[in-house]
């Protein structure tokens, strides 16, 4: 399936390796976009405007739609389903919003300004004070350092990439009728935005992939605390990307690395 730019859909049916069939095309919303796709279970989900169409993926036919934000600028720009609904993130805003994948009702939402200005309650004023975080709060769309530019969900957390270069970690915890947010690290990557991030499904060697900017990438592992075993630590690696004689990308391995830890049941800061 593919989008266009004045809000159709095309996808193909009965793909073969001979014959790929022909093209369908359906209109998703006329004039508006479709700017971000996501299956569910037999659902496709489809971002358009600040509006979320939901249609069935055998009939195409409607079966709910609703409205992530009332500003129709704020495009839908990231869906990634967990494990309690559907994360979604739209274009420029510092917002991220869990839905309800039956109801379609919004569960809760995260703000990743009010961590970005104001820091942890646990974190020391000092080191607060020392962060390189940003200052005006004024700044909004593309320009605003606190706008979500990635976004990765894993079982029990969320992590999220900013466009001042800041990863915000955040732990999902379960409670009656829905969800709740806790923060648990917030580390400034770098001084570009965070564009990607990408979390290797592997149940016996877990990898999280952030990209901070241009020839730069973090990796993530977990490891068992050793001063208590029920909690996990996430130390990051750099690894340098650079250009051989020859034009291409290589990863230098052997360059300086920095290791930042995040513990999982505390608020814990270097």
């Amino acid at each position: 399936r593919s989008s266009d730019l004045d809000g159709r859909l095309a996808y193909l049916e009965e793909i073969s390796d001979n014959d790929p069939g022909p093209i369908k095309v359906i209109t998703i919303q006329e004039g508006l976009p479709v700017s971000s796709l996501l299956l569910v279970n037999d659902q496709l989900w489809c971002g358009s405007g600040s509006c979320v169409i939901v249609l069935n993926v055998q009939t195409f036919e409607e079966q709910g739609c609703f409205k992530t934000d009332y500003d129709p600028k704020k495009a839908v720009s990231r869906m990634m389903l967990g494990k309690h609904g559907v994360w979604t993130a739209a274009r420029g805003s510092t917002e991220i919003k869990l839905w309800h994948i039956e109801t379609f009702k919004q569960i809760v939402f995260f703000d990743s300004s009010s961590v970005l200005y104001q820091g942890l309650d646990t974190e020391p004023a000092k080191a607060r004070s020392s962060r390189s975080l940003p200052r005006n709060t004024s700044q909004s769309g593309s320009n605003n350092p606190c706008r979500v530019t990635s976004l990765l969900v894993t079982d029990e957390s969320v992590w999220i990439g900013t466009g001042g270069g800041h990863l915000i970690v955040l732990e999902v915890k379960d409670k009656i009728g829905g969800c709740s947010l806790q923060v648990r690290a917030l580390h400034k990557l770098s001084e570009d935005g965070v564009r990607c991030m990408v979390h290797s499904r592997l149940p016996k060697d877990p990898v999280i992939l952030t990209c901070p900017q241009r020839g730069l990438i973090n990796l993530w592992r977990p490891e068992e605390d050793e001063e208590d075993a029920t909690k996990t630590v996430w130390k990051s690696i750099t690894v340098q990307c650079i250009e051989n004689a020859e034009g291409l990308d290589i990863f230098k391995t052997n360059t300086t690395t920095t290791t930042t830890t995040t513990v999982w049941g505390e608020k814990y800061w270097e």
